[in-house]
């Protein structure tokens, strides 16, 4: 069978029923094709059924005014929105807008005209159907048509490819309150692109659901009594991230930044579930752990340039596959920000179907005037100043404004220093770094003065920043004392999302290259009992292996050996999958680098794991472990 429409969405989750629902306001003509039974797709399928962070506008305003309505016909009480008149309420607004919606239509290849898409080839229950169209939005939510069409993508973290935990939303009666609730925890984590792995996942994740399952062996799940279903999909909060014209990233984020091809802004935190933060990217660890911002909002302007997959004409990403790091895919991946994406690109489909061009071609001015007349940009997001997020101790964010990297006064310097050892120490550091070296001197004051100990860490972590080593026999004591203080965000301290000061100094020296915590950590590790902890070490191992002498070597090759030998690593971490793995894999790379040849076989057996996240991850170790043995 044969299709011929002028703009074709494939994948009718959170932002394929906005792309089509802005591309048929443009006049197009409009197919919605969607492998599963239903649209809405984090909100209706996985039972998301409630907004955390993201910015607001355009046509969700009218989804949700809609979703209100439906709601109260269908009766009581919910946390958030109810699933189904959500998707009852976007069903509607697509029936009008004159969307054809083909379900049960698995995409299987791309029509290419050189490197032009123009159209897509599926697989459904009853023949393969064709659909020629002048542009194609991918909402696939996994870039499946950007991948098919051969345009280059990564995935998750650089360290071992892992993706962000993945989750199985249960439905249930809350106890207390008689409301229809929802309870969306990390279930493990998965190989988005592999379906033997969401196969395995759906099994593993759905096995938790039982009240009697260990994971629960130390509290009773608030739907226990009272259950109704689970989510019909998990929640798959990360995969692929498409090559695009602009990649966006965390830094762009933190610093707030303009483009003039500005599209939409978006605005969350930096939400990553991870506890193994050492396997993460070390500007996230910085971020998180060391400055104790995991919790802050950020934002910034989203280019038109990163809905444009690199390489390829006739198509637009109109998901979560946006091209953006795996950083800022901690944040940029909430409901109301994809809601955005979806209509950004179909907004852009639908006008270069207008004015026969390409999406590339597209006049970006005419595309920004179309967005703010929907309300998904203002007219002074074309001019506006961009504006820190972390602002100084002291200042409100409605108050005075500093510039980022405008020069510090003395004044404004002592005020950041006499801040560090306190509640704002994440703030002050954050300040001390960007004002660069002119921050140096009065650092190295506070370790020649009587301050108290914990300001002098701080100054030493302040020193770390900036690439300087005077203040490391603090960082030492620090690690010797294990100090155990935590960072607060706006006076309150968020155990989930910062480390101990000792794992921010560690975290310090690593940076710096430093070996000095080498002997003192040696002899800790084989009794660490907490994972995150030896994956910490693990990788500040590896960061100065190549700074050690023989000697050294030798011990922390001891060291990891002890630890190797315990069969207990790896229970009992936050996520019900066991994490042996993870502390396997970096094992056997500070092994390799400290002159063990042979250990490259313990990354080598991952290699035969069922789990195809495992077997990613223990390739991209053994690929770096070959490399060291090579060199």
């Amino acid at each position: 069978m044969r299709f011929e429409t002028d703009v074709l969405v494939v994948g009718a989750g959170t932002g394929g029923v906005t792309a089509a629902l802005a591309a048929a306001a443009q006049g197009a003509r409009v197919m919605l094709a969607e492998r599963d039974g239903a649209v809405g797709g984090a909100a209706t399928r996985s039972a998301v059924h409630s907004y955390y962070r993201g910015s607001r506008g355009g046509v969700q305003e009218e989804i949700d005014r809609r979703t209100g309505q439906i709601q109260q016909l269908l009766g009581g009480e919910v946390v958030g929105f109810h699933p189904e008149a959500k998707r009852m309420a976007m069903t509607e607004m697509l029936t009008e807008a004159g969307v054809e919606i083909l379900y049960h239509a698995l995409a299987v290849d791309v029509i290419l005209e050189g490197r032009r898409v123009s159209g897509v080839i599926f697989e459904t229950p009853g023949s393969t159907v064709e659909v020629k169209a002048k542009v194609t939005v991918d909402a696939t939510g996994d870039g499946d048509i950007c991948i098919l069409a051969g345009v280059p993508y990564t995935k998750g973290r650089d360290w071992d490819g892992i993706m962000h935990a993945y989750s199985l939303v249960p439905r249930y009666i809350h106890p207390q309150t008689g409301k229809l609730a929802f309870g969306n925890f990390d279930a493990g984590w998965v190989d988005a692109t592999s379906s033997w792995d969401i196969s395995r996942s759906y099994i593993h994740s759905r096995a938790l659901l039982w009240p009697d399952h260990p994971r629960w062996q130390n509290r009773r799940p608030p739907w226990a009594d009272a259950l109704l279903a689970s989510a019909p999909l998990i929640g798959l909060r990360e995969g692929p991230y498409i090559h695009g014209d602009y990649t966006l990233t965390l830094e762009d984020m933190i610093f707030d930044r303009r483009f003039p091809d500005v599209a939409m802004r978006c605005y969350s935190h930096y939400d990553t579930h991870a506890l193994d933060m050492a396997n993460e990217s070390l500007t996230g660890q910085i971020w998180s752990e060391v400055l104790g911002q995991w919790l802050l909002d950020v934002g910034c302007d989203v280019p038109y340039r990163s809905f444009l997959p690199k390489g390829v004409d006739g198509l637009l990403i109109g998901c979560r596959a946006l091209s953006q790091d795996h950083d800022a895919g901690q944040a940029l991946r909430m409901q109301r920000d994809i809601l955005k994406v979806g209509e950004v690109a179909g907004t852009a489909a639908g006008l270069a179907c207008q004015q026969q061009c390409q999406p590339r071609q597209l006049d970006i001015k005419k595309l920004q005037r179309a967005l703010i007349a929907r309300g998904v940009l203002a007219a002074e997001d074309l001019s506006r100043k961009s504006r820190p997020w972390v602002l100084p101790p002291g200042v409100q964010r409605d108050g005075e404004t500093w510039e980022v990297c405008s020069k510090r006064t003395p004044e404004e310097l002592a005020q950041l220093v006499a801040a560090l050892g306190t509640k704002e120490e994440g703030r002050a550091l954050w300040w001390l770094w960007q004002s660069g070296e002119d921050s140096i001197p009065p650092l190295l004051d506070v370790l020649k003065s009587e301050a108290p100990e914990t300001q002098k860490r701080g100054a030493a972590i302040g020193l770390a920043l900036l690439g300087e080593d005077a203040g490391v026999p603090w960082l030492v004591k620090a690690i010797e004392r294990r100090d155990d203080d935590r960072l607060a965000l706006d006076g309150v301290v968020v155990r989930g999302g910062t480390s101990e000061r000792w794992i921010a100094s560690l975290i310090c020296l690593k940076f710096l290259g430093h070996t000095a915590a080498v002997g003192l950590l040696a002899d800790s590790l084989p009794k660490e009992q907490v994972v995150p902890n030896m994956l910490h070490i693990l990788h500040y191992f590896a960061a100065v292996a190549d700074r050690l002498d023989a000697d050294e070597k030798t011990l922390v090759c001891d060291s990891v050996r002890k630890l190797l030998a315990r069969n207990d690593i790896g229970q009992g971490y936050a996520i019900p999958q066991t994490v042996r793995w993870s502390v396997d894999l970096i094992a056997a790379y500070t092994l390799v680098l400290c002159g063990d040849k042979e250990a490259i076989g313990i990354a080598e057996e991952h290699l035969k794991s069922p789990w195809s996240f495992i077997r990613e991850a223990a390739t991209r170790v053994v690929d770096r472990c070959q490399a060291a043995l090579a060199s």
